[in-house]
């Protein structure tokens, strides 16, 4: 059943138009099935990155307060440090030094730069700190030097004490009387 100008169509050719219509089939369906695979895992990666972020903040805010509360203590301490007023300043010393070397810990390597502002103070006090231990070990040179220098005056005034007992006084001639 020809009609009018069409000619008879080669079965090679319609074997070949079903083929590529085929395999443009399978191209797009393929091409639209990946692009929504890769939607949906671009939106899982995301997701995992975006709790990632979120599980480091929180990390980072649990390092933050701890860090505050370690800041606190240090600071009250070197107040009591400074105050003069501690029976014991090497042991409050050692415990400040330790203190720091914490917050060190508790920041760590990699979140240095997450916490600047406390890496500067933390490096600021430690230099404090060296200064407050030439400061003590100067006053406890000085403390030294004054009981040693009581020590020598006291030895003195003694040794002054027993030459002046040993040495016989002159007596007093009398004196004439007047008639």
């Amino acid at each position: 059943m020809i009609s009018s100008g069409q000619e008879k169509l080669n079965k090679k050719a319609v074997n070949m138009g079903i083929w590529g219509f085929i395999f443009s089939f399978v191209m797009l369906t393929g091409v639209t099935f990946l692009a929504v695979f890769l939607f949906f895992k671009s939106s899982e990666l995301q997701q995992k990155a975006v709790e990632k972020e979120v599980s480091n903040y929180k990390m980072l805010q649990s390092k933050n307060e701890l860090l505050q509360t370690k800041m606190e203590n240090i600071y009250s301490r070197m107040t009591q440090l400074a105050s003069d007023k501690v029976q014991n300043e090497v042991f409050l010393r050692d415990n400040i030094i330790e203190e720091i070397r914490d917050c060190k810990n508790i920041m760590g390597a990699d979140s240095i730069k997450e916490f600047k502002q406390y890496a500067t103070l933390i490096k600021n006090m430690s230099e404090m700190i060296i200064m407050k231990n030439d400061l003590i070990s100067v006053t406890a040179d000085e403390q030294v030097a004054s009981r040693n220098l009581l020590e020598c005056q006291n030895r003195l005034n003694s040794a002054t004490e027993n030459l002046m007992n040993s040495v016989p006084r002159p007596r007093r001639l009398p004196t004439p009387r007047r008639r």
